[in-house]
């Protein structure tokens, strides 16, 4: 396999700083059919709680029907938290205009955390919070890609896969 030096992020200085970092200011929120309002106020209503990974389902799907549970989540997100979504799949990304019911996440202030992995999602936001800066700052800096944690749109996502080895069915052709 050849490497693809058009993907190496380019040189930067170096500006070495550890923010003061709170343990209890990001949770997680695994969402799945049937969670009540009850229990997501409990992870999120933590006045420690300043952010929050939130797995959905599909492309970013929550369950809007349970008009209680997205009260809980606008509320948060009303208050400052700031509300990443990420997908429980194990492949592809979060794109909360695929449909309607990602779109009600959009309307409310998440999120989408687009291919973020869990775990680079959880550290992204643990860090950016530690920065101290605001909420609307954070939620544009998690689309951003700080270090390759995120890729750009999804032509540039499928290539990856490509490079990587990974087999992608799409109608498109390779």
């Amino acid at each position: 396999m050849e490497l693809d030096r058009g993907r190496l992020l380019p040189a930067a200085p170096l500006r070495f700083r550890i923010p003061a970092f709170d343990a209890e200011a990001v949770t997680v929120l695994s969402l799945y059919p049937g969670i009540s309002a009850r229990a997501a106020r409990a992870l999120l209503d933590d006045e420690r709680v300043r952010g929050a990974v939130m797995l959905s389902f599909g492309v970013g799907n929550p369950p809007d029907a349970n008009t209680e549970l997205m009260q809980v989540l606008e509320e948060a997100v009303a208050r400052g938290v700031v509300i990443v979504n990420r997908t429980h799949c194990l492949y592809g990304k979060v794109d909360q205009g695929t449909y309607a019911t990602g779109h009600t996440l959009t309307r409310i202030g998440v999120t989408p955390g687009g291919d973020l992995t869990l775990e680079a999602a959880f550290a992204k936001l643990h860090f950016l919070l530690a920065l101290e800066t605001s909420p609307e700052q954070i939620r544009s800096l998690m689309l951003q890609s700080m270090r390759g944690e995120i890729q750009g749109p999804a032509a540039d996502w499928l290539s990856l896969n490509r490079v990587a080895g990974i087999k992608v069915f799409s109608s498109g052709s390779y």
